[in-house]
């Protein structure tokens, strides 16, 4: 968006130099750049929920020198919550990954993937979460024995919960439903075990403080089903927009004008 700065009268009534006079015009970009990043914020804080924190963290605000400023969401994950994104085959990026690894035998790579699990009351909207343990998976796990490691990395490993030691109510696999875009058709897909099957507790212990979590781990490879990591897609939720919307620049124009003439006496 475009704001047109015309300081020609205020140059003139306050008698002020070619340097005050550039001064005036960098002081007002900048701070009308920074009230713009902090309705941007806010838009984020009020409508993102598991990407929240994410999302916020990839918000940049500089310059490209004297008279300019820019807000820029960097990242994948951010962006696409702003664009939006249609359904797509996760395993795709996992599999590219630096941290995917070779097979034994050489026929392929796999990856690991972990997700944490938040403790039932949590809010548990954090993006590092995949969703919030049922209490009754959460008194199984906490008695499990933990994994325990520190620093120096993992001194002692601990056990997850059994797919037998859930309540029948959790043993049976999730199915996720067909997707249908308009460039693609993914299929119904059942996982091969409930998504509560192998979590278990870890504890690291570091300089001044333990933390433990709950987390389970679901392996992907060039060998898994087609259709077992589809995204469903991202709806576009165009919060630069929004904030736009509710950003006054000629407001602000004024009101950062004043407060620099201020800080020259006038």
């Amino acid at each position: 968006m475009e704001v047109v700065l015309d300081i020609g009268d205020v140059a003139e009534e306050f008698a002020l130099g070619k340097e005050e006079v550039s001064q005036m015009i960098d002081y007002v970009v900048k701070q009308i750049t920074a009230v713009f990043a902090n309705n941007w914020q806010i838009m984020a804080q009020k409508n993102l929920k598991s990407s929240r924190v994410e999302y916020i963290r990839s918000l940049y605000v500089g310059d490209t020198g004297k008279y300019t400023g820019f807000v820029m969401l960097r990242g994948m994950l951010p962006n696409m919550v702003e664009s939006g994104a249609s359904a797509f085959d996760e395993k795709t990026g996992f599999l590219r990954s630096s941290k995917a690894k070779p097979k034994k035998d050489g026929s392929g790579m796999y990856f690991t993937v972990p997700f944490r699990w938040a403790t039932p009351g949590s809010i548990g909207d954090s993006a590092i979460f995949s969703g919030i343990l049922p209490t009754q998976i959460y008194n199984i796990a906490r008695k499990k024995s933990p994994s325990i490691s520190g620093l120096g990395g993992t001194m002692k490993s601990g056990s997850g919960i059994k797919a037998k030691e859930l309540p029948s109510e959790f043993q049976i696999p999730k199915t996720r439903q067909q997707i249908i875009t308009k460039s693609a058709v993914f299929n119904a897909y059942k996982h091969k075990s409930s998504v509560y099957a192998g979590i278990s507790r870890d504890q690291k212990t570091y300089e001044n403080a333990t933390q433990g979590s709950y987390v389970s781990f679901r392996r992907v490879s060039d060998k898994s089903d087609p259709d077992s990591w589809i995204h469903r897609g991202i709806v576009a939720r165009e919060l630069a927009e929004k904030a736009m919307q509710v950003t006054k620049f000629r407001h602000e124009v004024d009101v950062n004008t004043d407060n620099f003439l201020s800080q020259l006496g006038f």
